[in-house]
């Protein structure tokens, strides 16, 4: 699918945006201290857990929390994508920027990036 660079920029923008913007941009915000910076954008999606064993009418409500992400921004070397399924809908918590976390603190490491 052709993209033109603009298009792409703008795409860049908003992911960046994502973690280091202002304005509640910043879903990602937790990330921003890791360094050399990366960019990426969170997701949720609501859904239903239908349990083929014990069918409800009334089945209980799940998040699916993803993460989408690369780094460094300026320079990309790694992408990643993270998927949580079927989380509590009260708890979904920030699973997926921990692990986002890691990866890229590890890859950094082992890549001496800094």
């Amino acid at each position: 699918m052709p993209f033109t660079q603009d298009e792409l920029d703008v795409v860049k923008q908003g992911m960046y945006n994502v973690v280091h913007g202002s304005m509640a941009w910043g879903t990602a915000h937790p990330l921003k201290d890791i360094t050399p910076a990366m960019s990426a954008k969170t997701g949720t999606a609501q859904s239903f857990y239908i349990d083929p064993d014990n069918p409800t009418t009334n089945p209980p409500e799940t998040t699916n929390s993803s993460f989408v992400g690369y780094a460094p921004s300026n320079d990309p070397q790694i992408a990643i994508a993270i998927v949580f399924p079927n989380l509590d809908a009260d708890s979904e918590g920030n699973y997926n920027q921990q692990v986002a976390r890691t990866m890229i603190e590890q890859y950094y490491k082992l890549n001496n990036i800094k």
